[in-house]
């Protein structure tokens, strides 16, 4: 040996290691391929998944948005029926005791309305319960003393109390006020 260091380079281990290393690169580049392409496919059918799944549900919404307004309309509908159920309900309570009102004092009211002679103006009549207030105005003391008496005959007053009167010194004119119980008739 000449005295130089031997270098032996096995060319066929170098190729073969070469190889392998290309090959196992190839398949490493092949397997993130894959796994790219996996997981771009897993992405694409969740996507679609997604998007069908979005479909169904806007289909649902305006499902459920038509049949909100079918609601609506029928609840108001529903509402404006109550109210006017409630306000039929509340004029027939009030028609009712209107009538209750007209039977029960229509005579008392035309028995004051025929003492009412000339001479005499009443200005409020008071009803309440057995109870009748009323304040007037008469021309003079005949025609006063005149409903006094008729009152006294009536068959529905009972004789006034508290009457109370008061003369205007210019006009004569006389407001009064009294007080009478009612009385089913006194026959």
């Amino acid at each position: 040996m000449n005295g130089q260091p031997e270098i032996q380079i096995n060319l066929i281990n170098y190729k073969l290691e070469k190889k392998t290393t290309r090959n196992s690169m190839f398949m490493e580049l092949g397997l993130y391929l894959l796994i790219a392409v996996l997981i771009m496919g897993g992405l694409f059918f969740y996507n679609h998944s997604l998007v069908n799944k979005i479909n169904a549900l806007n289909k649902e919404n305006a499902s459920l948005q038509t049949e909100l307004k079918q609601t609506t309309v029928q609840t108001s509908v529903m509402q404006t029926t109550k109210k006017i159920e409630a306000a039929i309900k509340t004029r027939s309570i009030l028609v009712n005791s209107l009538l209750k009102l007209q039977k029960d004092y229509v005579p008392y009211f035309d028995e004051l309305g025929q003492l009412n002679g000339s001479g005499i103006l009443l200005s409020n009549i008071d009803v309440q319960s057995d109870k009748v207030n009323v304040k007037g105005y008469a021309s003079g003391h005949r025609q006063l003393i005149e409903l006094l008496q008729s009152l006294q005959d009536s068959e529905y007053f009972s004789v006034p109390a508290n009457l109370q009167m008061s003369t205007n010194e210019e006009t004569g004119e006389i407001s009064f006020s009294m007080q009478m119980s009612l009385e089913v008739g006194k026959e």
